[in-house]
């Protein structure tokens, strides 16, 4: 079981990510999804978790940097820089995303070298976009198959305002769990839409990003409320 970091949203799904479940996590742009996956990234590390990360919506320079940084122990598959014609060092690349066998090659091939507990993906739409929507499907199956056989949870983004709803339906079939965000009223919200093996209700919680991370708004007034009580403690000791 992999913990996400967020404590009672681990009590929601059942303490955690079970090992070898395919993660969706759908939502519109600017909803917090790569932020979320990256909070993955960074607890996986904590708990000295190997990771392949799949990253084709931004140059990974910058991020390669930042998680070695940090300690993690990972290997990054590039579907971006092939836009800039760069080749960053100490990652897997492709030559083009329309070549969907060969972004699926690069991720086995990942797999196989590093040996991972931990698949993020950011995001699925780059690839659509470029693809075949019925052999993107196909090659996604065969993929969560190979995942699913090595025992890899698998975290993945998809971009939900930039597909039809046959789209999006076939990628949570294709998932044990799905976890949507939105923004509503300026507030950023998640909900848990299905978890296998749980019975979760389809409620939003509303949660905001921090230097620490991500907090639920609940779990953050619990930590305010403590904070007060210990200051509190310590103006009663001095004085």
């Amino acid at each position: 079981m992999i913990k996400t970091g967020i404590s009672e949203f681990d009590e929601l799904i059942g303490g955690g990510i079970q090992a070898g479940f395919v993660i969706l996590i759908e939502g519109p742009v600017g909803s917090g999804k790569s932020f979320l996956i990256n909070h993955l990234a960074m607890n996986a590390i904590k708990q000295n978790l190997k990771m392949v990360y799949v990253c084709s919506n931004s140059r990974i320079g910058y991020l390669k940097e930042f998680f070695e940084k940090e300690g993690a122990d990972v290997l990054f598959v590039d579907f971006y820089s092939w836009k800039i014609r760069e080749t960053i060092p100490g990652t897997i690349g492709i030559t083009t995303l329309s070549n969907i066998a060969e972004c699926l090659e690069a991720i086995k091939k990942a797999c196989e070298e590093k040996q991972p507990n931990l698949l993020l993906f950011d995001s699925l739409s780059d690839v659509i976009l470029y693809n075949d929507q019925n052999e993107f499907f196909k090659c996604l199956s065969n993929l969560v198959a190979f995942l699913k056989s090595k025992r890899i949870t698998t975290v993945m983004v998809i971009e939900k305002d930039l597909h039809d709803d046959k789209v999006i339906s076939l990628a949570e079939y294709l998932s044990d769990g799905v976890i949507e965000t939105r923004i509503n009223e300026s507030e950023r919200q998640l909900r848990v839409l299905k978890m296998l093996g749980t019975s979760i209700p389809l409620k939003w919680i509303t949660y905001e990003l921090t230097p620490e991370g991500i907090k639920l708004i609940e779990q953050r007034k619990k930590e305010i409320q403590q904070e007060i009580k210990k200051a509190e403690k310590r103006i009663r000791q001095t004085s």
